[in-house]
């Protein structure tokens, strides 16, 4: 009777595994065969993440520049990178124009921590919109004909947040 040797992913946080009746060094080779598609497929998936970070540019509203800070920390937390060139990677996130005004407002800009460049940027680049007029905008929202109601709802949700507004449930 042959005996069955569960192999198992030697990757951190890798689940896979398989029952193998192979001797060792056909179980090493099907082990180097997992691994090497595993690390190919995580590096394409790194090289894509890197290539495409998010951009913002100046005089944007309050909804983009909260998206822009969604897709900010998947990359960041996506490509691993340390909190130096977290800060170098967010200025090259800026689009020229903004770049510069970053530039012309501090010199020593890209010296600062991620969260103090961070702030700088929504500063420099998000026009600031009154509750008030954001809440108007909310109430005249209308769903339009070809419009699905997921992308409607989505729009609205996003309105609300920006509005600052938010449904309290109690279960009681």
């Amino acid at each position: 009777m042959d005996s069955t040797t569960t192999l198992k992913c030697p990757i951190t946080g890798c689940t896979w595994s398989y029952e193998s009746i192979f001797g060792a060094e056909q179980s090493f080779q099907l082990i180097n065969i997992h691994v090497n598609n595993e690390q190919r497929l995580h590096n394409r998936t790194l090289q894509c993440l890197l290539e495409n970070p998010p951009t913002i540019d100046a005089g944007v509203d309050s909804e983009t520049w909260r998206a822009f800070t969604i897709r900010w920390k998947q990359y960041c937390k996506g490509s691993q990178l340390s909190e130096d060139m977290q800060s170098l990677k967010l200025f090259q996130c800026t689009s020229e124009s903004l770049g510069n005004l970053l530039l012309q407002s501090n010199p020593h800009i890209t010296d600062s921590s991620p969260d103090e460049l961070m702030q700088a940027i929504e500063k420099l680049a998000v026009i600031p919109n009154a509750k008030v007029v954001v809440r108007a905008e909310l109430m005249k929202m209308c769903q339009g004909s070809d419009e699905s109601i997921r992308t409607f709802s989505a729009k609205v949700q996003g309105k609300a947040h920006t509005c600052g507004l938010a449904v309290n449930f109690n279960q009681n």
